[in-house]
């Protein structure tokens, strides 16, 4: 007999030999003996945790993920990264998770909006979006920014940048 229908059929203390039954008082009374387990997290990682960092995982200060990898999103794709919750506020500093330079920057009023594509030296990538600006180590992304605008109306442009906008893990 399945669990659903021991269940749906209120026959579940029948089929344990009644609830006041020796093995029924028994297992409960070892599992209320039994000391709790507690899965102690390695000293490095408790460390990590109480000394957060801006840059060391997370872009941003106390990190509040609102949209996950993978995430399903409607018309059949998939979120392709971690979405910050800010809380309405504009400005908020965004640190460099790794040290990386800056290769592509972008506007567009729809997607990502004003992004960011930084390279490391790994090859990995990290892609921005949805920035308020880019007044932080280098004000001349800002400049940037502001010029592909006036260039482009529509307000949807990239351009690859030189090798000189270059960020330290953890700078704004």
């Amino acid at each position: 007999m399945s669990w659903f229908r021991i269940l749906r059929s209120n026959k579940f203390d029948d089929s344990l030999g009644g609830s006041r039954s020796p093995v029924v008082l028994l297992s409960l009374s070892i599992l209320l003996t039994l000391p709790a387990c507690s899965h102690e997290l390695p000293p490095e990682v408790l460390k990590a945790r109480q000394s957060h960092q801006p840059g060391s995982n997370h872009p941003i200060e106390y990190p509040h993920i609102s949209g996950s990898f993978g995430e399903y999103r409607t018309g059949g794709r998939f979120h392709p990264g971690l979405d910050y919750k800010t809380f309405n506020r504009n400005g908020l500093p965004i640190h460099a998770v790794d040290d990386v330079t800056a290769a592509r920057l972008y506007t567009s009023e729809i997607g990502y909006g004003n992004g960011l594509v930084l390279a490391a030296a790994d090859g990995r990538h990290y892609t921005y979006g949805h920035m308020y600006d880019f007044m932080g180590k280098h004000p001349g992304l800002e400049y940037v920014r502001e010029a592909l605008y006036l260039m482009h109306p529509t307000n949807r442009a990239s351009i690859n940048l030189p090798g000189y906008f270059s960020f330290k893990k953890g700078e704004v």
